[in-house]
Parts: C-alpha cells; sequence; structure tokens
C-alpha cells in the first residue's frame, strides 16, 4: 500500500502519445485519495485512444460520442473502480482549457477517481463541488 492507501495498476493501450507516464498517472491517483481520504483501494487505469474509448462509451453507457474519461465503480475488494482515459481527446482540447496535454491528461485521471469516490458532476450543484475538489487536487499536484 501507498501512504494514501491506494494501490495503482495502470495500462497503456494508447498507440499515439500518452501523455503522462505510469508514475505520473499513479501520482494523480494516489494525490486524489491523500486529499479526499479514500479508502483503502486498488484502481485500475486505461490510458488508451479516442476510437476505442468511443467504441466502449457506446458499449457501456449507450453513447458512442467522445468523451474524456469513463469511471466504473465496482467497489469490490479487488478493484474499487476502473478509469478509461481518453488520451487523444486530452491532446486536442488542452488548449482551448489553456493546459498543456499533459495538465488536460491529469485532469481526467483525477475527475475519474472523483466520480468513484462519489462525486457527482450531472447537477449544477455537484458539479461546483467536484471542480472545486478538482482545483485542490491539480494545485497539489502541481507543488
Amino acid at each position: 500500500m501507498t501512504d494514501s492507501s491506494v494501490i495503482v495498476a495502470v495500462s497503456v493501450r494508447a498507440t499515439h502519445d500518452p501523455l503522462l507516464t505510469v508514475q505520473q498517472v499513479k501520482d494523480a491517483v494516489c494525490k486524489v485519495w491523500e486529499i479526499e481520504k479514500g479508502p483503502n483501494a486498488r484502481v485500475e487505469v486505461v490510458l488508451m485512444d479516442e476510437e476505442e474509448h468511443a467504441q466502449l462509451h457506446g458499449e457501456f453507457l449507450r453513447d458512442p460520442s467522445a468523451t474524456d474519461v469513463m469511471a466504473f465503480p465496482y467497489g469490490d475488494d479487488d478493484c474499487f473502480g476502473e478509469l478509461l482515459v481518453n488520451v487523444e481527446m486530452a491532446a486536442r482540447v488542452a488548449a482551448e482549457h489553456e493546459h498543456t496535454p499533459e495538465q488536460e491528461c491529469a485532469l481526467y485521471v483525477v475527475h475519474g477517481c472523483l466520480h468513484l469516490l462519489g462525486y457527482d458532476d450531472h447537477e449544477e450543484e455537484g458539479r461546483l463541488e467536484m471542480r472545486a475538489a478538482e482545483l485542490r487536487v491539480m494545485q497539489a499536484l502541481r507543488g
């Protein structure tokens, strides 16, 4: 176990630049767990290309459009949850959000982790809480 009580398994299936190293992904997940006081857990993160991401988005969530990150909370002892991160989208939209592609991708990891921990951004109040949590974690990651 790490100090933040989370074990992170990272898989890189992106054929393009994955934007983040395995260690950067682990650091982002651990920082969320540290700040949000997440439970002892194992989280799996997959960095993937947009085509595969959109296909899985359609298969699992019945929406074939591209999205940034999908979070699947399992709550099992062997896997608390899984994140599927669209690295091509991060690279494409980063400038619009005044981020580097790496920062945008890290934000997707953070956003997905917050979903695993129960944050919900479908209503305005929840969206504001989630944005505040994202900002806290991203600032902490920047040091």
